[in-house]
């Protein structure tokens, strides 16, 4: 096939003891094409190629091979992507979707889903169960966000979907952050679960792409405490910080009650919280601290969560990379460049 040909078994011959004696191959555009096809929708392949092999079985256990014709009559395929011949499974491969599907996937998808990511030039691996070969996780990059993520290694957002997809499986995105404050999609995960030692893998296989390039000094998270630990083994120099979408979704879920037996509005809240969080001086954090502790006097228990969730340490206010203050980063709902595997 890396020659732009595709080689089919047009006959095979047994001897009277059921064993192969004769193989005989031509090319997939062999044999006369079927005049009874008319119509784009029952075009054929079969455009009369001479090409034929002939293997017969060698004393030494091997197979003797004989060129009976050599000319094709037509141009090698540059392009074998789309070759229904050239995409059919190995046996290793037919063995490990009979596996998945067992484990409920369909072979279809998981045929195209491994042929899709070969043919976009996709980074990949996987891990699958030992016992029964289902898989487990899957991490992909797209060769555009290799390029990217070469380029801007330092700032990234981790963050998954808990199982809203056809797989069930939580999907973790990892999005970067580009010199001008845009942001793209670095790798998308699958994975089985959000344990401490998937999300290793996650970092370790993201860590696989650059090797001694590996050089994360900031990681915004939703504060999944699993993902937390795993960073701290995986990367311990990189500095964590709390997305504050995340972070307010949080404080308006579980404060917005009690503000309201008291006729205060979350939005109002929402401005004392920011003035904290925005502080851009160590001196200026402690002063805007102390103010959101008075005003929260009458809510003690609002002021307690706010420290535990919604307050950053003091240590990571003046946190800088380059010109850039990360404390100013935002995650937004969608990121400004996102690759797409569809053909």
């Amino acid at each position: 096939m890396e020659l732009g040909y595709v080689l089919v078994i047009r006959r095979t011959n047994k001897n009277s003891v059921n064993v192969v004696n004769k193989i005989t191959l031509i090319c997939h555009h062999g044999g006369p094409r079927d005049k009874r096809l008319i119509g784009p929708s029952k075009r054929s392949n079969k455009i009369g190629c001479p090409f034929t092999l002939e293997g017969r079985p060698g004393c030494d256990g091997g197979w003797r091979v004989t060129v009976k014709d050599w000319r094709h009559n037509h141009d090698p395929t540059a392009d074998l992507h789309g070759n229904a011949y050239a995409r059919r499974m190995t046996e290793e491969e037919k063995e490990y979707v009979g596996k998945q599907s067992d484990g409920g996937l369909y072979p279809r998808q998981i045929q195209v889903m491994f042929s899709l990511l070969q043919e976009k030039n996709y980074f990949y691996q996987f891990t699958s169960n030992s016992k029964n070969g289902r898989l487990e996780n899957l991490f992909f990059m797209h060769p555009t966000s290799m390029i990217l993520w070469r380029a801007f290694p330092w700032v990234i957002e981790i963050d998954s979907t808990y199982k809203t997809n056809v797989y069930n499986m939580p999907l973790v995105e990892i999005v970067g952050v580009t010199s001008t404050s845009r942001t793209f999609n670095y790798a998308y995960v699958f994975i089985i679960n959000e344990q401490e030692a998937n999300y290793r893998w996650v970092l370790q296989s993201l860590k696989c792409t650059l090797v001694e390039g590996f050089a994360i000094r900031v990681v915004l998270t939703d504060r999944e405490l699993a993902l937390m630990r795993a960073l701290k083994v995986v990367r311990p120099e990189s500095k964590q910080l709390l997305c504050r979408f995340h972070i307010w979704q949080n404080i308006n879920k579980h404060c917005e009650p009690t503000l309201r037996l008291k006729d205060v509005s979350i939005e109002r809240l929402k401005v004392w919280w920011t003035g904290v969080y925005e502080s851009r001086t160590v001196d200026h954090f402690n002063s805007n601290e102390k103010e959101l502790k008075k005003k929260l006097k009458d809510f003690p228990s609002v002021y307690n969560y706010l420290k535990i969730i919604g307050c950053p340490r003091t240590e990571s206010i003046l946190f800088h990379v380059g010109s850039m203050n990360i404390s100013t980063i935002r995650t937004t709902p969608q990121t400004e460049w996102s690759p797409s595997i569809t053909c």
